[in-house]
């Protein structure tokens, strides 16, 4: 399935294959292009290792006009007034999230180079927010495009055993996925409880050495162990301080597993009333949404997981960011 090809004189930047950036670029540029057909001049499949060598990349093409359009947030030196950028979040301009040179490059030179930009997208209304009220007055228009899931996990059946609960946590250690409050409260939850709790995604070996009795660490798994573990567990535990969206919180609901969330940025647009909203800085009101989770536990029907899937179809993302991008053409 593929929505109409974007005009020609649009150039786009494929070099985004991991994390959350990646996933997004490799749903959706492929429908863009008319199903992943490689068109001529359009597509760069190297990754540069900085912005100074991208540019210098894509300099045959800034220099023949054109819109560069990007699935990633930096928009190359050149194209002034012709890049479309999507910004899934800004979390470095929180202080507490980022190195001062971290912090200092999004501040001071990637707010300044968005301002330039044609157009932003972004996936949530949570982080348009973010992104009108730091570049101010003085900024292209941000248009929320959404994110999507894999309709796959409607496939994924619920196989929870019962005893003991297990819990999921997806993200590893970044800043931003508050793994050690996570790990404070599931211990304070644990003997109430006796759930035991699965990390997935890279974590110190400092965290690992220190984490309380009963939890385990996966590590990176594939995509289909990562559905299995959604259906095996009884809640995701997601007590983010900061999402742009916030995508397995979305794709455990879709596998029927309720989300344990912070109640901050993306994550109530996408959950909703499908789990508990904690502080994700109170770690008591972590606990608390553990032990709710594992003594109340809440269903999510198959008709809620296929209206999800309905509503954040990858076809429908690639449709918005066609509409957009014209739009500005």
């Amino acid at each position: 399935m593929s929505v109409a090809s974007l005009p020609d004189q649009v150039h786009l930047d494929v070099r985004w294959t991991t994390g959350g950036i990646g996933r997004f670029a490799t749903n959706v540029l492929p429908l863009v292009l008319g199903g992943g057909r490689e068109l001529d001049g359009r597509m760069n499949e190297t990754r540069p290792s900085g912005q100074v060598e991208m540019s210098a990349r894509f300099a045959p093409l800034a220099v023949r006009g054109g819109i560069f359009l990007s699935p990633g947030f930096l928009p190359p030196l050149g194209w002034e007034g012709r890049s479309i950028v999507t910004v899934h979040d800004l979390h470095y301009l929180d202080q507490a999230m980022a190195s001062t040179r971290q912090h200092w490059y999004v501040a001071v030179v990637l707010l300044r180079q968005l301002r330039r930009c044609r157009l932003v997208l972004t996936v949530s209304q949570a982080s348009a927010n973010q992104i009108v009220s730091a570049l101010g007055d003085r900024r292209p228009e941000v248009v929320v495009v959404g994110n999507g899931v894999d309709p796959a996990l409607l496939e994924v059946q619920p196989t929870r055993s019962g005893q003991p609960p297990q819990l999921l946590f997806v993200g590893g250690d970044k800043t931003n996925k508050n793994l050690p409050l996570a790990l404070q409260a599931f211990a304070m939850s644990q003997q109430s409880t006796g759930a035991e709790l699965v990390v997935v995604g890279a974590v110190s070996d400092k965290i690992e050495r220190s984490a309380p009795v009963g939890v385990s660490f996966l590590g990176a798994v594939s995509e289909q162990r990562l559905f299995e573990l959604y259906a095996q567990s009884t809640a995701l535990v997601m007590p983010s301080i900061a999402e742009g969206f916030g995508l397995p919180a979305l794709e455990s609901l879709v596998a029927g597993t309720p989300v344990i969330y912070g109640d901050r940025d993306a994550l109530p647009e996408v959950v909703g009333d499908l789990g508990w909203p904690v502080d994700p800085f109170d770690v008591n009101s972590v606990a608390a949404g553990i032990e709710a989770a594992v003594r109340e536990p809440i269903e999510v029907a198959d008709a809620a997981r296929v209206e999800l899937v309905a509503h954040h179809r990858w076809v429908d993302v690639a449709q918005r960011v066609r509409v957009a991008v014209e739009a500005v053409l």
